[in-house]
């Protein structure tokens, strides 16, 4: 469907915005978009995933806002390398999910070692298909 360097399928049921987002967010953790590579313009972005412009440009100034995306006067826009960051503006980062994510496993139930265990799960799942 796309010349974009990673899947991404718009279906119905969320906003398409959020749905690329959640793309470029799965193929940054298993790999196959990787610090310092170029990321596509909004009218490459819009063109392959046939979103709006407008739409396109929303999704790549929410990238650059949280820090995934850098723009680089002259080179365009790349992927950030958020791995040099130190530990605690990376854990800064993540706390939010991280707090959502106990807070929503102890309401259904799940104790500690079950949540590290699906967690961990989920981690070689994510790794196995980069």
């Amino acid at each position: 469907m796309s010349d974009l360097p990673f899947k991404i399928n718009i279906t119905p049921g969320s906003p398409a915005y959020e749905q690329v987002i959640q793309a470029v967010h799965r193929a940054l953790a298993s790999g196959i978009l990787k610090p310092n590579e170029a990321f596509p313009s909004v009218r490459a972005l819009s063109k392959a995933v046939r979103i709006n412009p407008n739409t396109a440009h929303k999704v790549i100034q929410h990238l650059v806002n949280e820090g995934t995306l850098v723009v680089i006067p002259g080179r365009g826009t790349q992927i950030a390398d958020t791995e040099t960051l130190p530990l605690n503006l990376r854990l800064n980062q993540i706390r939010e999910h991280l707090d959502h994510l106990a807070i929503e496993a102890s309401r259904l139930g799940f104790s500690e070692k079950e949540l590290l265990s699906a967690l961990k799960d989920t981690w070689k799942t994510i790794q196995k298909n980069s």
